[in-house]
């Protein structure tokens, strides 16, 4: 692949960042994930699994004081505000990544939540950890609170680090990101298989299913055959919120965009100036089976790589970068070069071999030759008599 892939690309950094009004504040909530619309915590990277939900809604503790839970409200400048799930030990991700990449603690005036855990921890045993856990709660919750109102105050547009960006659930813009987990996020930038619209409304029932109005453009990312599954896997982006949604949903509620277009789509406006009064069917609607025979002779060509494999396709000699060409060749030195060398060694003893050129018609024969992947008779009496035709 010629394209680094996203899991590839850990830690990056924007060129450009517009978040506008950036604002990160606890939340203190009793209502439960599903009705606040929380996206599941950050991949296992990162973080540890979600772990369950306190009774006061923003912070749950567990064993350790690294697994205190809070519900987070952002709000940029480009989307409606939200709420995310974090636990103690994601701030303090949070605040290495902040103070690696953006502030200067001396600058930012924000605590290192990392040495603050380990104050709490430190000369305490398991059983007193446990019996202290509500004061610790108490007292994570508030710099937690702190931490965050400090960051709100100090947010501008030098927040380039493409972690922390995602921590937050937003992307360079301000816009949200609503990932459910890591392989939603790869989902995203996943190419689609096919393209559907929809033709019956459903409700998602679940978290990781999408809703479909009639007429909603889906661009489809998994598309199993009806023997194996009823469900789809698509992604649906929303203009209004600019924002994209990935999940399941029923075949049977959308139909494919292939050999005939739908009657009720709508057709792009003509040009200004255009002497077109009524829009034009498409070639896809008139010529259904033409378009699908070529379609089908086009995919069903073979590849590159296949050709160079099966010997049909051979990559030139000349011209050609020296990495790719030993790659394919096996070889560890070029054979033009072997060859050529081998032959100045034994005739070539001649005044001004590599400064001299050679005939232009038994340069052209050589090439040719190598490209031909064939090894050239170099004792013939034309090329022994142009030795400068080798060394060229």
């Amino acid at each position: 692949c010629r394209f680094p892939k996203l899991e590839e690309c850990a830690h990056f950094h924007y060129e450009r960042v517009q978040l506008g009004n950036l604002s990160v504040q606890l939340e203190g909530d009793e209502r439960s994930d599903s009705q606040l619309g929380l996206a599941s915590d950050l991949n296992t990277s990162q973080t540890n699994s979600i772990g369950p939900t306190g009774p006061s809604g923003s912070a749950c503790p567990t064993k350790g004081g690294s697994n205190f839970w809070f519900i987070i409200r952002v709000t940029a400048g480009r989307s409606d505000p939200f709420m995310i799930k974090r636990s103690y030990e994601n701030m303090c991700f949070l605040d290495e990544m902040l103070h690696r990449c953006v502030y200067d603690r001396r600058v930012s005036e924000l605590e290192n939540l990392r040495d603050v855990l380990m104050a709490l921890t430190d000369g305490a045993g398991e059983q007193q950890r446990m019996d202290r856990s509500t004061s610790d709660e108490q007292h994570l919750e508030k710099l937690v609170g702190t931490y965050l109102a400090r960051l709100s105050m100090i947010a501008s547009d030098a927040m380039t680090c493409g972690p922390v960006l995602t921590w937050l659930q937003i992307d360079n813009k301000g816009r949200r990101l609503p990932v459910a987990d890591e392989q939603t996020m790869r989902c995203i930038n996943t190419p689609a298989v096919g393209a559907a619209y929809g033709v019956r409304r459903y409700v998602a029932q679940a978290c990781d299913e999408i809703s479909i109005e009639v007429g909603d453009m889906i661009s489809v990312i998994d598309m199993p055959s009806p023997a194996e599954s009823i469900w789809w896997r698509g992604k649906k982006s929303h203009l209004q919120k600019n924002q994209y949604e990935v999940g399941f949903f029923p075949q049977s509620c959308v139909a494919t965009i292939g050999d005939k277009v739908p009657r009720h789509m709508p057709f792009p406006a003509p040009l200004v100036g255009s002497l077109a009064v009524s829009p034009t069917k498409p070639v896809l609607r008139k010529h259904g089976k033409l378009i699908a025979f070529f379609r089908s002779f086009i995919l069903s060509r073979p590849s590159r790589r296949r050709l160079k494999q099966s010997g049909i396709y051979k990559e030139r000699v000349f011209s050609c970068d020296l990495g790719e060409h030993l790659l394919n060749s096996g070889q560890d030195i070029p054979m033009v070069l072997k060859c050529c060398a081998e032959f100045i060694e034994e005739y070539g003893i001649v005044d001004g071999i590599y400064r001299l050129s050679g005939i232009t018609s038994n340069i052209q024969k050589l090439r040719r030759a190598f490209d031909e992947e064939r090894i050239p008779d170099l004792t013939h009496p034309d090329i022994r008599q142009d030795i400068h035709a080798v060394s060229s």
